[in-house]
């Protein structure tokens, strides 16, 4: 803390004394990198390794010597003094690197195996010349580890070729025999301001490490207000030539790509936001007072949001009319009535369109077959659409041949899928099951299946030990061995949102297994509390604003899809239903 306040003096001064005292380093070989932004903009960047202790003052100096070529007004000739004037509105990251430790990589690739995302950066030293790239950068542009190293390679050489990842022939032992290299690995010491005048606080991976303590009831109610918020901001992200709204937004970059959201991103969005309102509901009208609507998520202000009229605005494009196209748009047609009594006239209104899609998704007849058009990851979500349609308007004259279709298509999955595969059709073919079984049924026909299915799910949770003193903002993740990814992504919300629901279900979790299932589930709600950009991860947004509580795809991977968004609220909602389900029977 005292090095980042000798270089607060600096920054704000926009200079550094010609001769300054060392930073107590001196005689080991370290690294410091500075970063200063400006409004969410970064203006000025510098990184130094040496080991005479004057790489903070370098690194300093080359900060705001960019800084000062890019702050407004450069070319005026009172800049200097209009530049001193913005200094007390730069915020500074600041990295001190531990000593800097040999590696001799066999590859690149090795590396994204070996080297923690986000906690470790690797340098390259070539003659007299140091070039490194410290863990914040690679967090802020979603570098690799192996291009983090290929990227120094390229920076001490000056050439921009030096280090090809797929070239055989420019790998690191060949670089290092070649240019006499060495490479290295080192760990680093992070602080960060959170706003110009605040005080620096000291980041994890970029952000704030979140204990499972804070996974408590009240705590859970806000986090699914600020996810619904998201959503809500979300949804008017238009692009300037259609009212639909925008894809996945990368908050470093201040974009979203794709520019138009697809409509199976829309319609799983709807879907939590209504599941959301009605759970919201269920505890105001219970008595709660505690959980208030917010200003900016009412049900009157995020229901046409989220409604079947919002359809019109789609733009169609290359979407071709059938089961799948059917199957969304009949999801946000019936989604209002998660959250409402709404009008069944209207409903099936805006159901009468689609079905003809509908019927042709899956033939009930000669032993049940599934309509090419829909891949086998998919038809759990097109069964669970059959299955709402179908319990929905339970007194339709068509009301049994339906429910016998939903029926045939949710025991077809389960007949084709392996139980170790299960998971991939969570949550939505749990959730068909139970609709379909009812609240007054005695038991759960897949019950079986399901529970098996939870205990896979639970023997790939990372715990402290298997996460270890690097990992513990992954702690509570679930990392499948099966998958090319060896960190828990947010592609773990799929089967957490059914698990939510299991738990207060007594026929699918019995007495004395609550307390087990309740300790899994909140390990698995801080990893996605974790996976959320808060005010501490959203530092680095170029419009924090509009990134804050949206869902990361990886704690290094920034990018925000509103489908891991939508997932979040649907497990944290399920959740406080079955904590509450729970206190009632007890």
């Amino acid at each position: 803390m005292e090095l980042y306040q000798i270089a607060d003096k600096w920054v704000r001064a926009l200079a550094v004394p010609e001769h300054p005292a060392t930073d107590g380093r001196e005689g080991r070989f370290v690294g410091t990198a500075l970063v200063l932004r400006l409004d969410g903009q970064i203006v000025g960047r510098g990184t130094s390794c040496g080991d005479d202790g004057q790489t903070m003052a370098r690194a300093a100096r080359a900060a705001i010597t960019e800084a000062t070529s890019r702050l407004p007004d450069t070319n005026d000739a009172l800049a200097a003094g209009q530049h001193l004037s913005l200094a007390p509105r730069l915020r500074i990251s600041l990295e001190f690197s531990g000593t800097l430790v040999p590696i001799t990589p066999a590859t690149f690739t090795e590396l994204d195996v070996e080297i923690p995302c986000g906690l470790v950066g690797l340098a390259a030293r070539i003659g007299s010349t140091t070039a490194a790239v410290f863990p914040a950068s690679m967090l802020t542009t979603g570098t690799l580890p192996s291009d983090a190293l290929a990227a120094a390679i390229s920076s001490a050489t000056g050439d921009p070729t030096a280090a090809i990842k797929l070239n055989a022939k420019a790998q690191p032992p060949q670089i290092a025999a070649d240019r006499n290299a060495t490479f290295y690995r080192f760990s680093t010491t992070h602080l960060a301001q959170l706003a110009p005048d605040a005080q620096p606080i000291f980041l994890f991976r970029g952000g704030k490490l979140i204990s499972t303590r804070e996974i408590t009831t009240a705590r859970l109610r806000a986090f699914a207000d600020h996810l619904a918020d998201y959503l809500m901001r979300w949804s008017e992200s238009r692009r300037v030539d259609s009212g639909w709204p925008q894809s996945t937004y990368h908050p470093t970059r201040g974009i979203h790509d794709p520019t138009v959201a697809s409509l199976a991103e829309y319609a799983v969005a709807a879907y939590a936001m209504h599941r959301y309102l009605a759970i919201k509901a269920r505890f105001q009208t219970g008595g709660d007072s505690d959980w208030k609507w917010t200003r900016e998520v009412t049900p009157d202000i995020a229901r046409p949001r989220f409604g079947p009229e919002r359809l019109s605005q789609q733009p169609l494009g290359n979407a071709t009319p059938g089961p799948v196209f059917g199957s969304l748009r009949a999801l946000v047609a019936m989604s209002p009535m998660e959250s409402r009594p709404a009008n069944s006239a209207q409903t099936l209104a805006a159901l009468a369109p689609l079905e003809s899609d509908l019927a042709a998704a899956f033939s009930a007849e000669t032993g049940g077959e599934w309509s090419k058009d829909i891949p086998e990851n998919g038809r759990a979500f097109v069964a669970f659409v059959l299955t709402r349609r179908a319990t929905l308007f339970p007194d339709a004259s068509d009301a049994i041949t339906r429910r016998g279709t939903a029926e045939a298509a949710v025991r077809s999955v389960y007949r084709d899928a392996k139980p170790t595969n299960l998971v991939m059709h969570m949550p939505y073919l749990g959730w068909a099951e139970l609709l379909l079984a009812g609240d007054t049924a005695a038991q759960i026909p897949a019950g079986a299946a399901l529970r098996d299915m939870r205990e896979i799910v639970w023997q790939h949770q990372l715990t402290a030990a298997d996460a270890g003193a690097d990992g513990p903002d992954l702690v509570g993740g679930i990392v499948f061995t099966g998958s090319s990814n060896r960190f828990p992504t947010a592609q773990s919300l799929r089967p957490l949102a059914f698990l939510a629901t299991m738990v207060g279900d007594a026929r699918l979790t019995d007495p004395p297994e609550v307390m087990r299932e309740i300790s899994h589930q909140l390990e698995a709600l801080r990893f996605i509390r974790q996976l959320s950009l808060d005010e501490f991860a959203a530092r680095d947004a170029v419009d924090p604003p509009t990134a804050l509580w949206g869902i990361r795809a990886g704690l290094w991977d920034n990018r925000q899809a509103p489908e891991a968004t939508a997932l979040a609220l649907l497990t944290v909602c399920e959740t406080l239903r079955s904590l509450d389900e729970i206190a009632k029977r007890k």
